[in-house]
């Protein structure tokens, strides 16, 4: 094994153990860590450069390294595997995600392709099973909140906006955490945008400008709690007002499903996928959200929703994955059964001392 793992990370298997793993120990075998961080170091080694210029070191810091080799080994060989590559190295998590589900999907017996035609479509993931195609599309929301820091973070803009704007009411919907150049991209949209339309900052957040003399539609289109200003109900006066708010864990789960259900076509077993890592409850709140969108007259594209988060857990440490299925009953193509049971089996909800969860189905 010695011969065999990167020089990167030690000179040998022993002072790899002693230097990186710091008299802990990985869930990981000898044989495969050797492996893994190969394929690390010739697929991505600018990651590795990243890794071993740290002068830090720890299981907190291999084992993901390690898991990341793992899944770009199980993936390299599927259709596609190349262009999301890319897009991992130029740091977008939601090619991670896809990995992660194509590695799973591997471990079950199936084989996977990235990026399918369909329709004039690109469905992320395709994959046979027991000679039925199904497709899938894979979400990473960003973590959305209320910290301290991101009230922080809010209370900057609500601050920023009142200095660049005046005779008006702004709502701004905020989607993900924000840095100081992201207060002045929704600064300067707010400026920009056509009154009373809302307008959306990439993935930042979704904002509004209802100018003076305006009619006033309810805050936030009505939902969630209503604000009056200066007594103006109907028309907006010359007072200015800021409200910003965090988007609703509910409406955040209905419109990231909306987002994606699009790209489904209609009479094909579909799967959507959600990485739920970043998601506060995301394993139990989401699921029951968007199980309330699978209705008997909409949204039947969707046959079941996968929901799964990881962490390192141990000893040994390793990054361990919960898996959830939501089946919807009422779509036009049901979602093998085959594949349903394989992606429960794939949880690891004993680590998280949890059992098991329950497969949710739409009412």
């Amino acid at each position: 094994m010695s011969d065999t793992i990167p020089s990167d990370f030690g000179c040998s298997w022993e002072e790899f153990i002693r230097e990186w793993c710091c008299g802990g120990t990985l869930g990981y075998s000898p044989t495969e860590v050797t492996r893994v961080l190969a394929t690390l170091k010739r697929l991505y080694p600018a990651d590795v450069k990243r890794l071993t210029s740290k002068s830090a070191r720890g299981l907190g810091l291999i084992a993901p390294a390690v898991e990341l080799g793992r899944l770009l080994l199980a993936c390299e060989g599927a259709e596609g595997f190349a262009d999301v590559l890319a897009r991992l190295q130029k740091g977008e998590r939601a090619a991670y995600s896809e990995f992660v589900v194509v590695s799973s999907l591997a471990r079950l017996g199936h084989t996977v392709r990235f990026a399918v035609p369909l329709a004039g479509r690109v469905l992320d993931l395709g994959c046979v099973v027991k000679g039925v195609s199904v497709y899938f599309e894979v979400v990473t929301p960003e973590r959305s909140d209320a910290s301290a820091q991101e009230q922080h973070s809010a209370d900057q803009l609500t601050a920023t906006m009142k200095k660049q704007v005046s005779g008006c009411r702004v709502e701004i919907e905020i989607r993900t955490g924000m840095n100081a150049g992201d207060i002045i991209a929704i600064a300067k949209a707010v400026q920009a945008a056509p009154p009373s339309e809302w307008v959306l900052v990439g993935s930042l957040a979704r904002v509004r400008r209802i100018d003076f003399g305006k009619a006033l539609p309810p805050m936030f289109d009505g939902d969630g709690a209503q604000i009056v200003v200066g007594g103006e109900r109907h028309l907006q006066g010359e007072s200015t007002s800021v409200i910003a708010r965090w988007e609703s864990s509910d409406a955040r789960a209905k419109r990231v499903f909306n987002e994606e259900y699009h790209h489904f076509a209609e009479g094909l077993p579909n799967v959507l996928v959600v990485e739920a890592t970043a998601i506060p409850e995301g394993m139990q709140a989401w699921p029951t959200q968007m199980a309330r969108l699978l209705q008997p007259g909409r949204n039947r594209r969707v046959g079941a929703v996968a929901f799964f988060e990881g962490g390192l857990l141990g000893p040994p440490e390793a990054i361990r994955r919960r898996w959830r299925v939501l089946m919807n009953p009422h779509a036009h193509v049901q979602v093998p059964e085959a594949l349903l049971s394989g992606i429960e089996s794939l949880d690891e909800s004993s680590w998280y001392g949890l059992p098991r969860p329950e497969r949710l189905v739409a009412a």
